[in-house]
């Protein structure tokens, strides 16, 4: 920087600013209203991922015009993503067997109820994946969970519940049981 001063409080307030632009909050109905105008706000995880992962565009590769892919991949039919195109080579078929997986999960198919479980040697770029899907996730635009009860779920605890256990665990009371996960209150 060559002499620059960062006015770091308005940079604060502009980041916050395009958050609560993002952010929504409102009642159930109103959030079926949202659902009926773009219904991939219902989208579920699998299904984002898959979206993630094909929005930068997939493409065949040309294996006429690459000789030594050719011989690597015989007459197979090799699927190139862009959203892994400048970081993964060599890892084709990998890329394409998890990709299956989130668009047969994202359909509903066996896969939705399953882990994905990445095996394979020291440096063969299991991390490197987890990393760049993980960067993916963090580039798409934020879901924030206001806590609505699923219509067909249990009914939402009660909003004093929470403290009376959090109180009986600090006493060592509870233990050996994890405390539930509460949601958020939804504004009526």
């Amino acid at each position: 920087m060559s002499g620059e001063t960062i006015d770091f409080a308005t940079l604060i307030e502009q980041d916050r600013a395009e958050r609560q632009k993002r952010e929504w909050s409102g009642t159930f109905l109103q959030y079926l209203e949202l659902v009926k105008t773009n219904p991939h706000l219902a989208d579920l995880a699998h299904k984002r991922m898959y979206d993630m992962m094909v929005a930068p565009g997939v493409a065949p590769l040309d294996l006429e015009a690459d000789p030594k892919a050719k011989r690597v991949f015989g007459d197979e039919t090799v699927t190139i993503y862009g959203f892994f195109k400048d970081e993964f080579f060599g890892m084709e078929r990998t890329l394409e067997k998890i990709v299956r997986y989130f668009h047969s999960a994202a359909m509903g198919g066996e896969e939705s109820r399953q882990v994905l479980y990445l095996m394979g040697p020291v440096g063969s770029g299991k991390s490197s994946l987890v990393e760049r899907l993980k960067r993916g996730l963090e580039d798409a635009d934020p879901i924030h969970d206001r806590g609505l009860p699923d219509p067909g779920g249990p009914a939402p605890p009660d909003p004093a519940a929470p403290a009376a256990r959090l109180r009986g665990h600090a006493r060592g009371q509870d233990r050996g049981r994890p405390l539930p996960v509460l949601p958020l209150a939804a504004d009526e």
